[in-house]
């Protein structure tokens, strides 16, 4: 049976055009090396349906802003935004689905948390495995949503070209972490976490169904001038704890090489300020 790692259909597959606002200049420098705090992210997990851009914002990016602002414990699943549950709203009511999955815009997960005023806790909606169990479980369903994920004030930033590594240095130093999106090279799905920092093929990965390059998204929460020859981001991916790097005690992120995140970067960003 084929699943998305077969299939390379990670679920930002859709074009999105992300509104950016230039970052305030901060007023004094960003320091060498900087990460958001580890106590205030959820930990790693494994999306088995085309839902990346549900992951690295509802997941990732609000589970940490929740926690945050409300000093919430963000490994408990009560303080957890649910990812799935959120997909299959989002499947449903931006994209007109039922019972198939396919990828979306990160702007999309983020409008329903406004719109639903928050989403289900993990608690409430937990993970399930592949399209099918997704859709039985959540596609007629509903919950109370969570009030700590409703969240309006997102906003987007650039993440390459010339100002994109200072607008990450200059967010991450004051623990804002961003979703964003971006294409893969071959042999990304297979990283274990050599070499550090990654610096990726240099060959585009391409989706099987179109020819296109594969797309996916995830969550920037650090970086380092000094590591490598040009510095190098710190990434949590959606791919569970046998993947990337370790870091934190865990497994799961990828430190990438500036030039190669600037090549893979799809432009912009979201973050809550």
């Amino acid at each position: 049976m084929t699943d998305i790692y077969d299939t390379l259909d990670f679920g930002y597959d859709v074009p999105e055009d992300i509104p950016v606002k230039p970052l305030p200049k901060p007023a004094t420098a960003a320091p060498p090396s900087a990460a958001v705090d580890a106590n205030l992210l959820p930990p790693v997990g494994k999306q088995t349906t085309p839902s990346c851009f549900v992951w690295s914002t509802v997941y990732g990016l609000t589970t940490f802003q929740a926690a945050k602002t409300y000093n919430l414990d963000p490994t408990s699943a009560d303080n957890q935004a649910s990812p799935i549950y959120t997909y299959i709203k989002v499947e449903e009511d931006y994209y007109g689905l039922k019972n198939a999955c396919q990828g979306g815009q990160m702007a999309k997960p983020l409008l329903f948390l406004n719109k639903n005023r928050g989403t289900a806790s993990m608690t409430d909606a937990p993970s399930v495995d592949g399209c099918s169990a997704a859709w039985a479980a959540w596609g007629t369903a509903t919950t109370t949503p969570n009030p700590n994920f409703d969240f309006d004030n997102w906003t987007g930033v650039t993440v390459n070209g010339d100002d994109g590594i200072a607008n990450i240095q200059n967010l991450i130093s004051q623990n804002m972490p961003i979703a964003f999106g971006c294409w893969l090279y071959t042999g990304f799905p297979q990283y274990t976490g050599n070499p550090v920092p990654y610096v990726g093929s240099g060959v585009w990965m391409k989706n099987p169904r179109n020819g296109g390059k594969v797309g996916h998204c995830m969550l920037i929460i650090g970086y380092d001038t000094t590591m490598g020859p040009n510095g190098a981001i710190l990434v949590q991916n959606s791919f569970g704890t046998s993947w990337g790097s370790s870091w934190n005690g865990s497994d799961g992120y990828v430190w990438i090489d500036c030039a190669t995140f600037l090549a893979m970067a799809q432009g912009g960003g979201y973050y809550y300020p």
